[in-house]
């Protein structure tokens, strides 16, 4: 406590309120007469004389006085952003998942168990997004580099399956070519499995777009009348590393025994044609199917090879893949 101007500045000794004091006043709070500073030492020092006549004087408090705990408050802080509500664009194969904001961090609450794509509209320097994995049920936070405060964030799951475009040119003309069925076979050790569920047929432009497409690695067969229909779904395509090499060997009569389970769609169609435009390599070594293509009269299926391997293509979970495919089959 202290004095200074006729005014007094601290503590009430009773009731402890923070106050400033007038003279010898009493406080505010608690209505007790206040104790001068130096009551306070007198009484310290030598204790309270005792009066003449009639009870001994009460003894003053001590010259410290514990202060009361007095509750903390906190001032709205009123520089403190906002931030705008969010709203997700509707995608295809994402969902809006709930989320927090705060500055620059992104709080993710109640997610299934998989990998995110955390975007940010805006990011200086460096990526705008990021991808996160999280276990099911899992709380997770992510922090895209230097987010300003009231960017908007968008918290969507990544797409479990790939996409597939492309077009499909005539050979002699290099023009589009419409109503052709693509669809795709899945790649294994001996060979690949036709999925009737990925298919789609060419537009007036040639283009086509095959999506919801599993990740794996693809060989790409065409049908030039059509969509094939759901008897392919599930035929089994042999093709390994002698194939090219088989398929040569084949036309002109030498393949050998040695060939067996690797020509493909040999094995469902004895009548297989080697396609127009074909180029098959010679060499000391023998000879190979360097390009061109097999047609499957039965199966009205067509394979085509480019650079001694059957046409593939690679689906990655979230992206899309692009091919370009030439028809060779003219009549």
């Amino acid at each position: 406590m202290t004095e200074g101007a006729g005014m007094r500045l601290g503590f009430c000794q009773f009731c402890g309120a923070p106050k400033i004091f007038p003279g010898q006043g009493h406080c505010a709070a608690c209505g007790q007469k206040l104790l001068q500073a130096s009551e306070i030492v007198t009484a310290a020092a030598t204790g309270p004389a005792a009066p003449a006549t009639g009870p001994a004087a009460p003894v003053p408090p001590p010259a410290f006085f514990p202060l009361p705990e007095q509750p903390s408050t906190v001032a709205p802080w009123a520089g403190a952003p906002t931030y705008p509500a969010l709203a997700p664009a509707p995608r295809r194969n994402r969902a809006p998942v709930p989320l927090l904001i705060g500055i620059g961090l992104v709080a993710v609450v109640a997610l299934a168990g998989g990998i995110y794509v955390v975007t940010s509209s805006k990011s200086t320097p460096g990526p705008a997004s990021s991808n996160p994995a999280v276990a099911a049920g899992s709380i997770v936070g992510t922090q895209p580099p230097t987010v300003a405060p009231t960017v908007a964030v968008e918290v969507t799951p990544q797409a479990a399956t790939g996409t597939l475009t492309g077009g499909l040119l005539a050979a002699s003309t290099t023009s589009p070519v419409s109503g052709v069925g693509v669809i795709l076979c899945l790649k294994s050790a001996t060979g690949c499995t036709v999925d009737a569920g990925l298919q789609a047929t060419t537009s007036a432009s040639g283009q086509f777009e095959i999506d919801a497409i599993p990740p794996g690695s693809y060989v790409v067969l065409y049908s030039p009348a059509g969509a094939p229909g759901s008897g392919v779904d599930g035929l089994k395509v042999d093709i390994d590393d002698q194939s090219a090499t088989c398929i040569a060997a084949g036309f002109f009569g030498s393949a050998t025994a040695s060939c067996e389970g690797s020509i493909p769609l040999l094995s469902s169609d004895s009548g297989l044609k080697l396609l127009p435009h074909s180029q098959i390599h010679l060499a000391g070594s023998g000879m190979s199917l360097d390009s061109g293509g097999l047609y499957s009269p039965k199966l009205g299926l067509c394979l085509n090879f480019q650079d001694g391997s059957p046409v593939s293509v690679d689906i990655t979970a979230g992206s899309t893949a692009t091919v370009q495919i030439t028809n060779l089959k003219t009549d």
